[in-house]
């Protein structure tokens, strides 16, 4: 019994096992996996670059758009979606080969789509997981937004797997995958067609089977509109209807195409064997372009090549349906699709090849109209050709007799736009849009003696005269050609014989002309006939558009008043004909918007929270930059004024922009404004049809009807919501109301144009306003000097300005006064500025002309006026073109009363040039004083200001030429000055050529005298300075009794190039012996509480490249389990929590992507400077955070410099760090940088969304943070031994535990227990010692995850040789990593060696090279995201020479720690791990062997047992028989 149960037994367990197995598999499926709940046996490889994540399209994980998994009618499903750019790889289950019973199909759904064609999925049939082989499906690029289907038949001799690989080079393409199944059934085919029997919309790569026929002269090819390849092809394709689908036509880029070129492409073979006995083809063309040649289709069957279908010449730029019937009886052709090339250029194009069942005339059947009311038969026939009106009006044919070719597909009206009509005299716009994007009807073809008929449908007629109005034109160089109009009512058969109307061709017929015609009463029903006949030329054409029957004669047809066709207060749903022109759209709401602290709460109609308005939302998906367009009706126009008003809301910190263009079908920009206006509603006016104003005064107006378009731009936050409300057109100019005079004017632009009450004339190139606020937006459209963006105030500009024109800016009224005095500052690049008064109608007073300056800085200016009018003036600005990229800026204008004010007080002299400070230049055509800016490049001026150090940095300077002659005096004048009784000391800093500029004078000038007089205070000569640098200079000002200015002077060699440059000039309280140096200061000191202390992103994205930005933030990061739970400045206070500065890691970020925060400049000081700052580096996915050293003035290469750097989870609490900021070393020798520096914390995301970094509290302390040398007595070793028996530090190694991390390397000291090894311990560390070993540790539980503990070696000799040996051990998620680091911090690594699931040492030899200069040996453990392992070190040794040939790896976990390598050999470790696998398979394969033979055994014994009961006599032989198997029973 015991053997019958344990056969039992392994039986029950071998059933189970094949029960098990064979469970897997259900109807045929392998793998079935829509992602709902898990991955499903799929797996990520590790050796790839990037990452698939599951997911389910909440939330945007980048800036790119991805999919909604909608394939189970499910918005929030899952899928596959590659996540990081790089290759990405899916790794499915193990599969047998398809001969021993593996799968055979592979199905799945696949949506890839993107702005760039940078993106491939593949799929690989992978015998193993490391080498792939070569795809066995690939698609690459942008397939639209869409899912698409997929199958594909599995071949293979050998067990595989199956690999999906997403490339994406670039991070703007998306790539996701869903509904896995792998099945044993062979692929049903046909799955990614339309219909399976026969279409092809050729979105697939394959193109359906179809092929090139080698016999012809070009190919079709593949194309989408999106790409462009196409040349002048479809906009969209046929299928979908975007630019993103996909059809053939014949190749573009193939030279040399010459007339008659074909190009043929032929289908797979298609059988029709169904229960009709009808089939028709259809599909749709392209055919554009002027001689463009024809498309051909041929139909092959047995030995026949039959011609199916032929079109020719241009059939405008729309695709057009075809169709032709199978012939009977054949059950199995192909289809040629073939171009030939005309003498022109043009396109050929097939899409939506499809075979129906039934005859074509299947296709041309549709339901007749209800008709309720003869009189909806008459507004039915109202057309423009723009809407679906056209589909009623159908081409006549009547036969051989009227049209020569007969009813042939391409002798017929078409509705087209006039984009692409080549050698056509065709109009240039249609006359109901008046835009080339408006559609007409036209014959197909001009050539000679064609007759083409277009019929109206029926109409009722009642008893009185209609009036049929429509416009056409009629163009014929011979002068034949003719258009007749014919009514045919209800008894007519044919064309009726005498036309009601005719027009033969003329010149005056050239343009849009309108055409009236009373139609009698005829007592039933009619129809109007347009009959076009082409006469006998090649050069003819006719167009027709807007046919419009009135109930009434044509006589009594008056002109209808103007209305507007765009008023709305959005109160009704239909939104009064207004529509979304982009993907993101405006929406209509009521009450608030959902998002806080931004938008209205009220519309502006009703004022309540039930009224409504438009609104664009800020919040995600929508990001900065996302633009949403409204678009009007459009309005017929008016040879006169017409006045936009609005209301518009922009409310709310991240505000972007708002546009207001009048669209046909271009843009131009009419109104613009931007930031945050306040919670209010504001009304805005605008002038929407105003063109110019001529010389004489006459206003001209724009001839064409036009739409209003609204265009939202989102700012850089989700508090930027912008809403539009009751809009409406008046028949008037804007600016017909004058507004009231003002005493004075005091417009610092912070509330934009109009709160000032200035307006920018409409018939010039308007004003706008820039709000610093939302500076980012706005530098997309404003194309002034990125300098300005640092400037913390709003100003009024204009930019763009074109030749022969300029821009106006009218201040409001001013009231008359005796004296006025007007300042202003302003900012001229590229552009003159003239200002003046307008004080009556016609007449004007100069101000003041200011020409072009290089420099984009503030100045400004003060100037007296004196304005003799009894009436109220205006002052004007006029912005003069100069050179292109021009630009003119104005700011804090004022126009007050009286006597502008006197000289500053001598004090408030100051001036770094940094602001403008009032300083006049000589009047001068040439080489005259100006500011610098970054784009002066000059060899004989400096790279960088003094002030600052930087190529930023502004200073005065003035260059000479070779033909000056010193003719003139190029002055330099400060501001006027008040006389001062006492001694001042002047200081300022020079710059100039030693050799070539003679001498710089320096004066002190007479208010009183008007100009220069005396003696200069100050004089230097150009041999006596050092050219290479910045030279102070200090004078004292004697006693004056009468106001002042300081004069600099430059005196050139004559006919010699030179340069002189000024900056930091002051004057001082006292006399210059008394002066005091002014004591260095820390200007990065900052605890982020009450603002940013200057800190910002640095301006120079290509220098500095980086992805997004620090934030400011207060208690725990958004993201769980990483990041800071306070900051550190109020870390301890309960009574307050304060800011700290981090990098949210959470998606859209990815993993690599930069933030970089710049400090304000640090200026030079010759002593030691030390920065301090706190860090928070917490989280499992923590990437890198960097220090670095930027000195604007360097070049990048030695300007920017690595400080400091840590990467990694490190600790959950405040780290400190101590950074030396201004030392070089150079030679050995320590010296202090001489230029201005700013500080870079530069934050890398790491691989995932638990790595938040923070810092707080940065300082800088005048002290040294240097490390200590390190000591070199005794000089570096040979040979290091360390056992670890006397303690951690006996050996002179170094333990870097972080300050207040807590990772540190630990101590068992193994005197200190007593060891028993009868009595079983719990403590591993007791066991590893053996009652004698002492040794360093590290434990997992102690640590976090990503969390690191470093030890280093002494120093080691240079130049050698060296064998590495040490004991182990590593458990779980440990990792060591080994490396050399030397004095200058560069590493080098050397090994590394990861955890094991066994508690015991192993002893490693490991060989390192040797180096250029001593070094230490770094042993890094570092704790995976488990948090689980144990890591010790122990009998670390530094041997001279290399390692032993063959030397074992030693693993002893019973023995103890071998003490060196020459102990007994031990079998080497993989090869007992093989050892070990060979027996237990043979064990297990012999236990398997005896488990049958008893299976067997006992099924002999119920047999024999069951044979000797069937006998009635037992015979003797038969009993000794039968007790065979009782004696085997206990063997």
């Amino acid at each position: 019994m015991i053997f019958n149960r344990g056969g039992a037994v392994v039986c029950l367990i071998m059933f189970l096992t094949i029960v098990a197995h064979g469970k897997r598999r259900i109807g045929g499926e392998r793998l079935k996996c829509d992602f709902e709940e898990d991955m499903c046996r799929i797996k990520q490889d590790k050796t790839d670059d990037g990452r698939w994540i599951r997911w389910n399209g909440d939330g945007q994980i980048s800036k790119l758009e991805t999919p909604s998994n909608q394939l189970n009618n499910n918005d929030t499903g899952y899928f596959m979606h590659a996540y990081a750019s790089g290759i990405s790889r899916l790794l499915s289950p193990q599969y047998p080969s398809v001969g021993a019973g593996g799968p055979k199909c592979l199905t799945f759904w696949y949506n890839i789509f993107g702005s760039r064609r940078s993106g491939t999925l593949s799929i690989y049939q992978s015998l193993n997981e490391t080498y792939f082989g070569q795809p066995i499906w690939q698609i690459t690029g942008d397939m639209g937004n869409v899912w698409r289907p997929i199958e594909i038949d599995l071949t293979s001799d050998h067990s595989f797997r199956i690999v999906f690989e997403a490339d994406r080079e670039m991070r703007d393409i998306s790539i996701s995958i869903d509904n896995i199944l792998i099945s044993d059934n062979v692929c049903p085919g046909g799955m990614y067609s339309l219909d399976p029997k026969l279409t092809c919309d050729f979105e697939n790569e394959q193109l359906c089977g179809y092929v090139q026929d080698l016999s012809d002269d070009l190919d079709w090819k593949r194309y989408s509109a999106q790409d462009g390849a196409s040349g002048d092809g479809p906009d969209e394709d046929h299928t979908f209807g975007e630019d993103y689908g996909f059809y053939i036509c014949m190749n573009q880029q193939r030279t040399p195409k010459l007339p008659g070129h074909r190009s043929r492409v032929i289908s797979p073979v298609f059988n029709t064997s169904s229960d009709d006995d009808d089939h028709c083809i259809k599909f749709w063309y392209f055919l554009s372009g002027y001689e463009v040649g024809e498309i051909n289709v041929y139909m092959y069957y047995g030995d026949t090549l039959e011609t199916m279908f032929n079109v020719g010449d241009d059939q405008s730029d729309i695709w057009h349906r075809a169709y032709f019937p199978v012939p009977p009886n054949v059950e199995s052709f192909k289809i040629g699709f073939e171009s030939v090339r005309g003498q022109g250029d043009g396109v050929h194009c097939i899409d939506d090849v499809e075979i129906i069942d039934g005859t074509c005339e299947t296709l041309l059947t549709t339901a007749a109209p209800v008709i309720t009311t003869p009189e909806l038969l008459i507004d039915n026939a109202n057309c423009d050709f723009e809407t679906d009106c056209i589909d009623m009006y159908t081409n006549q044919y009547f036969g051989e007799s009227d049209i020569t070719s007969g009813e042939n597909a391409y002798d017929k009206w078409l509705t087209s736009h006039s984009n692409s009509h080549y050698g056509r005299y065709l109009p240039s716009k249609d006359h109901t849009l008046g835009t080339t994007a408006g559609h007409y009807m036209h014959p197909s073809r001009n050539y000679n003696n064609k007759i083409v008929s277009l019929r109206t449908p029926m109409m009722y007629q009642r008893n009185h005269t209609k009036c049929l109005q429509f416009y056409f034109t009629l163009n014929d160089q011979y002068s034949t050609a003719h258009l007749n109009v014919y009514i045919d009512d209800s008894a007519s058969a044919g064309m009726p014989t005498d036309p009601v109307w005719t027009k033969y061709t003329s010149s005056a017929y050239s343009e849009w002309t309108l055409a009236e015609i009373d139609i009698l009463p005829t007592g039933g029903d009619f129809s109007v006939i347009f009959n076009a006949v082409t006469g006998s030329g090649n050069g003819v054409d006719v167009a027709i558009d807007d046919i419009v029957f009135l109930d009434q004669e044509c006589s009594s047809v008056t002109i209808a008043p103007w209305i507007s066709t765009i008023d709305c207060d959005f109160e009704s749903e239909d939104l009064c004909g207004y529509t979304n022109a982009f993907s993101e759209n405006w929406i209509r709401i009521n009450g608030s918007t959902p998002s806080k602290d931004t938008g209205p709460h009220d519309d502006h109609t009703t004022n309540t929270a039930q009224g409504h308005y438009m609104y664009m939302e800020s919040s995600p998906p929508n990001f900065h930059g996302s633009r949403a367009r409204l678009v009007s009706p459009y309005i017929n126009y008016v040879d006169g004024p017409m006045c936009l008003q609005f209301w518009y809301n922009m409310n709310g910190e991240d505000i972007g922009s708002l546009n207001v263009y009048r669209h046909n079908p271009s843009s131009s920009s009419l109104w613009y404004m931007s930031g945050n206006q306040g919670p209010e509603w504001k009304l805005a006016k605008v002038d929407v049809n105003f063109l110019r104003t001529s010389y004489s005064g006459d206003k001209t107006y724009v001839d064409f009807d036009f739409q209003v378009a609204f265009d939202s731009t989102l700012g850089k936050g989700y508090r930027g919501d912008i809403a539009i409300d009751d809009v409406k057109l008046l028949n008037q100019d804007c600016n017909s109301v004058q507004p009231q005079a003002r005493k004075s004017i005091d417009c610092d632009a912070e509330a934009g144009i109009d709160e000032c009450g200035f307006t920018s004339d409409p018939r010039y190139r308007s004003w706008m306003y820039f709000d610093y606020k939302s500076s980012e937006e706005t530098i997309k459209t404003a194309k002034f000097p990125p300098s300005l963006m640092s400037e913390y105030n709003s100003f009024l500009y204009c930019d763009q300005i074109s030749y022969n024109s300029h821009t106006l800016l009218v201040s409001p009224p001013v009231m008359p006064a005796p004296e006025h005095c007007l300042t202003f500052s302003y900012i001229i690049k590229g552009a003159n500025l003239r200002v003046s008064v307008k004080k009556k109608a016609s007449e004007y007073m100069d101000i003041i002309a200011l020409k072009k300056e290089l420099s984009p800085l503030w100045r400004s200016i003060q100037i007296p006026m004196i304005v003799n009018t009894t009436d109220s003036f205006t002052v004007m600005f006029k912005g003069e073109y100069s050179s292109y990229h021009n630009f003119v800026a104005l700011d804090d204008i004022k126009v007050m009363p009286g006597r502008c004010p006197d000289a500053i007080p001598v004090e408030k002299l100051a001036c770094d040039f940094e602001k403008d400070c009032r300083f006049v230049v000589s009047d001068a055509e040439d080489y005259a004083w100006q500011i610098s800016n970054k784009d002066v490049h000059n060899r004989l001026l400096p790279s960088y200001d003094h002030t600052f150090g930087t190529p930023s940095g502004h200073y005065f300077f003035i260059s000479f030429g070779r033909n000056y002659h010193g003719e003139d005096r190029r002055l330099l004048r400060t501001p006027l000055v008040k006389q001062t009784g006492s001694k001042r000391c002047l200081q300022f800093y020079f710059y100039m050529d030693s050799y070539k500029t003679n001498m710089l004078n320096v004066y002190v000038e007479d208010a009183s005298l008007g100009r220069l007089h005396g003696d200069p205070i100050w004089r230097t000569y150009g041999r006596s300075v050092d050219a290479s640098q910045w030279i102070k200079a200090s004078v004292d000002i004697m006693p004056t009794e009468e106001d002042f200015s300081v004069v600099f002077e430059p005196i050139p060699k004559p006919y010699q190039e030179a340069a002189i440059a000024i900056d930091d000039v002051i004057i001082l309280r006292q006399k210059c012996s008394k002066v005091i140096e002014q004591e260095w200061k820390s200007t990065v000191d900052c605890d982020f509480e009450k603002n940013n202390c200057g800190y910002s992103v640095p301006k120079d994205k290509g220098k500095y490249p980086r992805d997004f930005q620090w934030q400011k933030n207060a208690g725990m990061t958004k993201t769980y389990d990483t990041g800071p739970n306070t900051d550190h400045t109020f870390e301890l206070s309960d009574a307050k929590e304060g800011n700290y500065m981090y990098i949210e890691t959470s998606p859209p970020r990815k993993p690599g992507e930069v933030a970089i925060l710049e400090s304000p400049l640090v200026l030079p000081i010759n002593t030691s400077v030390c920065l301090e700052f706190w860090y928070n580096m917490f989280g499992e996915d923590t990437g890198t955070l960097e220090v670095y050293r930027s000195q604007p003035a360097m070049p990048s290469y030695t300007g920017y410099k690595l400080l400091w750097r840590k990467q990694g989870q490190r600790s959950k609490r405040w780290l400190k760090a101590e950074v030396p900021l201004n030392t070089n070393y150079k030679d050995g020798h320590r010296d202090f940088i001489e230029h201005t520096s700013k500080i870079h914390f530069k934050g890398t995301v790491g691989y995932g969304y638990k790595g938040d970094i923070a810092i707080d509290d940065i300082k800088l302390v005048l002290k040294s943070c240097e490390p200590p040398p390190k000591p070199r007595d005794p000089p570096p070793v040979n040979k290091t031994i360390c056992d670890f028996e006397n303690g951690a530090n006996e050996c002179g190694f170094q333990d870097f535990g972080e300050e207040g991390s807590g990772a540190e390397w630990n101590y068992f000291n193994a005197s200190s227990v007593k060891f028993d090894p009868t009595i079983e311990n719990d403590d591993p560390r007791v066991n590893m010692s053996k009652g004698k070993k002492s040794f360093i540790f590290a434990d997992a539980s102690e640590l976090r995850a990503g969390e690191h503990v470093i030890i280093m070696t002494p120093t080691v000799a240079a130049n050698n040789n060296y064998c590495l040996v040490f004991s182990y051990v590593a458990t779980n998620d440990f990792i060591i990593n080994i490396y050399s680091r030397k004095d200058s911090g560069e590493e080098n690594f050397i090994n590394q060696l990861t955890g094991e699931d066994v508690l015991s040492w192993t002893t490693k030899a490991v060989h390192v090279p040797p180096h250029a200069e001593p070094f230490n040996i770094v042993f890094e453990g570092v704790i995976g995201r488990e948090d689980d392992g144990f890591l010790a070190l122990d009998d670390i040794q530094v041997q001279d020479g290399e390692c032993p040939t063959g030397a074992p790896e030693v693993t002893d976990s019973v023995r103890g720690i071998a003490d060196d390598l020459k102990d007994e050999p031990t079998q080497d470790k993989s090869q007992s791990t093989v050892s070990t696998v060979v027996i237990a398979l043979l064990t297990i394969t012999l236990l398997v062997a005896f488990a049958f033979v008893i299976f067997l055994v006992l099924v002999v014994k119920g047999y024999r047992k069951r044979l000797s009961s069937s006998n009635s006599i037992i015979t003797e032989s038969g009993k000794e028989s039968g007790k065979k198997p009782s004696n085997s029973e206990n063997p």
